[in-house]
């Protein structure tokens, strides 16, 4: 049965598929060893689109699901929107305890046949549901039914822009947003405006770059999700590669949307002193700061309008983590690391430094982070990693402390 399933979707795709493994699950992809130039492969040119290196991040979506159904004690209908192979959605109806169903959708008709082919393979007929559409289609399908998910999970090629209205208008009260963004130069300042256009806000090319495109990814959706009268939550918040992936839970109330908003505003930032700030609550319609409040430099950069509160909900970190550490056949180090960053990041100021920067500005060789966060702790200081830059560090001192602190410590 299955094997004339797979000749025939093999004809339909016009390529070979061969079976993998993915988590617990079992997924019938294309040959991706036709699509490459010398050793790198480019899934992109795939019939349908499946990317090996996402798996990371498909596992951690996979441990933040069990930590919202953890926390929420409901019964959980997911979308996920953009499916492609299925590969997300089949995990998470495999491997999250508490999913009613998942409906899977893509609106090619390729990727549709392939998604009913895997969901057949790993024996979820009953726990999902596939559809062929765009998927804001799909979203005003349900909302004319007057249905709506409890998670929604909208990961792209490029920006989100074009699904976000019609995704928050089909979430439930305490639903969760789930959202990919692969259009890292806009949000972080290399096309300034490719993000204007975009996203309503200007980005700016500094060394925390990573953590501001974030801030303007979730600005954006604050303030499309006010329109309707729903508040916004970060519960969870990376950056890998080349995308940014955001969790967010929506909440329906229009007292709920107006302190969303009151958490909006801009990033200062000097070039002379690298002071950097974030100016949130009414300032950030109207920026009236013109010079550094430090220094008095009159040529500061500025960005926004973003979300100038925190990245993560300490009570979903703790739930997350100790989710992850329960599902043992997820363990790796790199996860290891990352859960245990996020863990003290989340604890840590907003917008990091690079050690890149401050060694520029010392004149010296590149510090350590790690010497960095010693001797930032043994002053007093509050200070860590960052998952952002593997160069960064999270700290409540200034840039002008840090480097009193280093030419005092280091000579």
């Amino acid at each position: 049965m299955i094997a004339r399933k797979v000749q025939k979707i093999e004809e339909i795709l016009g390529t070979k598929l061969i079976r993998i493994k993915e988590g617990l699950a079992q997924l019938y992809i294309p040959d991706l060893s036709a699509y490459t130039i010398g050793k790198h492969i480019e899934p992109a040119w795939a019939p349908v689109f499946y990317n090996p290196r996402m798996k990371i991040s498909r596992d951690i979506d996979v441990v933040l699901l069990q930590a919202y159904h953890n926390l929420i004690r409901r019964n959980t209908l997911v979308c996920d929107a953009l499916s492609a192979t299925g590969v997300r959605g089949i995990r998470y109806s495999m491997e999250v305890d508490g999913i009613s169903k998942v409906v899977l959708n893509d609106i090619d008709t390729k990727a549709f046949e392939l998604i009913k082919l895997n969901c057949h393979l790993n024996n979820v007929i009953e726990k999902t549901e596939v559809k062929n559409l765009n998927a804001n289609y799909l979203f005003y399908e349900y909302i004319s039914k007057k249905e709506r998910f409890d998670i929604i999970d909208i990961d792209p090629f490029g920006t989100p822009v074009p699904f976000l209205e019609s995704a928050l208008r089909a979430i439930k009260h305490k639903g969760a947003l789930i959202v990919t963004a692969t259009d890292l130069a806009p949000l972080m300042g290399t096309k300034i405006r490719a993000c204007i256009r975009k996203y309503q806000a200007i980005p700016m090319n500094v060394s925390y770059s990573r953590e501001l495109g974030i801030r303007i990814l979730i600005g954006h959706i604050c303030r499309e999700a006010a329109k309707y009268e729903l508040g916004i939550k970060p519960l969870f918040s990376y950056s890998l590669s080349h995308f940014i992936r955001i969790m967010l839970l929506i909440e329906r109330s229009r007292s709920k949307a107006d302190k969303s908003l009151e958490k909006l505003g801009y990033v200062i930032h000097c070039p002379k002193c690298r002071n950097r700030a974030l100016i949130r609550g009414e300032n950030y319609l109207s920026v009236k700061i013109k010079s550094c409040p430090r220094c008095g430099y009159d040529k500061i950069k500025i960005a926004g309008p973003l979300w100038c509160d925190t990245l993560w909900d300490k009570e979903f970190v703790r739930e997350a983590t100790k989710c992850y550490n329960e599902m043992l056949y997820l363990r790796s180090k790199f996860l290891d690391k990352f859960f245990n960053t996020i863990s003290e990041e989340v604890e840590m100021p907003c917008l990091y430094y690079s050690v890149q920067e401050i060694s520029k500005e010392l004149g010296t060789e590149e510090i350590s982070p790690s010497v960095l966060i010693d001797i930032l702790r043994n002053e007093g200081y509050r200070a860590s990693r960052t998952h952002l830059d593997n160069k960064g560090v999270r700290t409540d001192a200034t840039f002008e402390t840090i480097i009193s602190l280093l030419e005092r410590n280091l000579n």
